[in-house]
This record gives structure tokens, C-alpha cells and sequence, in this order.
């Protein structure tokens, strides 16, 4: 319904309708303002959904030992590596460029959609040309060789 453009504004605040047009509207508004096509939508919302669906039922230890999408899925325990590895594989098989950001304490997921790169749990669209922070890392290039600099920066990989 949000893609075919109705709106929160149009519901009663508070309604059961207000509230799913707002969540459509965090999930989805930055992708419909960089343009990208109601079909691509719908095949990024499927994916992240896909990720989730399978990242269900892994617990997280709360020790920081989960590291990998193999401790996701077949060892069932969780943490925001292992997730961010389950969500970058999910879109990696169809074809995405994504890459894992870190720091101390957590890693997030993200994908490219056109030029722009989206955070994978919020589909927020993140400005890839300002340098990490101090305490920030790549922990995981971009699936398709181009690499990650410090300074916020893509270099190609030589072929």
C-alpha cells in the first residue's frame, strides 16, 4: 500500500493502520527517495526478510563468540557478526555488493542498491563518502573487490 502511495496521514493516528503505514514508511522511504523501482523494493524487503526468517531461533550467548553465518545457522547461536554475515550471504546470492562495518562492540550489515549503500536491518540509506570513525573498521570489503578506505573512499581491486 505504501508503495502505491498511501500514507500514515491518511489513517487515524494511533490506528492499526496508521501505525503499518508507518513502519512501511521507516522500512521504505529512503529507497523510494533514491528512486529505486517498486519491483527492486520488493526483491530487498524479500531478502532481508529472507535473512531474518532464517536467523530465527539463534540465540545470542551474550559472550561475543558468534562470528560467522556457520554459527547462525547451523550452530544456532547469534550476535551481530554472525547476523550481519546471515544477511550479507542472503543478498551476496542474489547478486548484491555488501559489506560488514565494525567496531568494538558491534557490526552492521550493509548493501548497495544502485550508488547509494542501505544498512540491511533498517534499509536506511548511509553516506559512504564520509571517513569511519576512529573506532571503526571494515570488518568484511565488498563482495565485488572494490575496497573500503579509511577515509571513506572506494579503490578498485586489480583485476
Amino acid at each position: 500500500m505504501y508503495l502505491n502511495g498511501d500514507r500514515k496521514e491518511n489513517y487515524k493516528f494511533g490506528s492499526l493502520d496508521y501505525r503499518g503505514m508507518f513502519q512501511a514508511e521507516r522500512a521504505l522511504k529512503d529507497l523510494l527517495d533514491k528512486k529505486v523501482s517498486n519491483e527492486e523494493i520488493k526483491k530487498v524487503y524479500k531478502l532481508r526478510s529472507i535473512a531474518s526468517d532464517l536467523l530465527e531461533g539463534a540465540t545470542d550467548p551474550r559472550n561475543g563468540k558468534p562470528s560467522s553465518a556457520y554459527d547462525a545457522l547451523v550452530n544456532r547461536i547469534s550476535d551481530c557478526d554472525s547476523d550481519a554475515q546471515v544477511q550479507c550471504a542472503v543478498y551476496d546470492a542474489m547478486g548484491y555488493n555488501t559489506m560488514i562495518l565494525a567496531n568494538e562492540s558491534h557490526a552492521d550489515a550493509f548493501v548497495q542498491i544502485g550508488n547509494n549503500w542501505y544498512e540491511i536491518k533498517s534499509l536506511r540509506v548511509v553516506d559512504m563518502s564520509e571517513p569511519l570513525d576512529e573506532d571503526e573498521y571494515v570488518l568484511v570489503q565488498p563482495t565485488n573487490g572494490d575496497i573500503y578506505n579509511k577515509d571513506g573512499t572506494f579503490t578498485k581491486a586489480k583485476k
